[in-house]
């Protein structure tokens, strides 16, 4: 769920959920989705009314099998694809190459290893799964 300030106490949101539930608060009436939102953004910014012109989109992402073998480590957008919402891709992508810094770091004698990049495999693979 991310709220983008906009001029005039307005804001544009973006609510991430399953296709099945995207239908259901579609289906609802301003007035029963104002509500919603306003309970999901926990009342922050007080009363929420919503205006015409909802839109749904279908995400996705894609996500390799593996993020490493035969002497390649992919990282960034070619480790990981996310919609551009919260900047994910870029934060894992970072994070990315500072594992695979500190992996090449401690293999020095051969930081493309089969080993080595099992590591670097094991170690991203919750992060990036984890929002996936």
């Amino acid at each position: 769920f991310t709220q983008v300030p906009l001029p005039g106490n307005r804001s544009s949101l973006v609510w991430v959920v399953k296709p099945e539930t995207a239908k259901e608060l579609a289906a609802l009436d301003d007035a029963t989705l104002s509500l919603r939102v306003e309970r999901q953004m926990q009342s922050m910014l007080g009363r929420v009314t919503v205006e015409p012109g909802r839109q749904i989109y279908p995400l996705s992402t894609v996500t390799p099998l593996r993020f490493a073998a035969q002497r390649v480590a992919l990282v960034g957008e070619a480790a990981h694809v996310f919609p551009p919402i919260g900047a994910q891709g870029l934060n894992l992508g970072i994070r990315d190459i500072d594992d695979l810094v500190e992996i090449a770091r401690e293999n020095r004698q051969d930081p493309g290893a089969a080993a080595a990049l099992a590591v670097y495999d094991f170690k991203r693979r919750p992060d990036i799964l984890a929002r996936s």
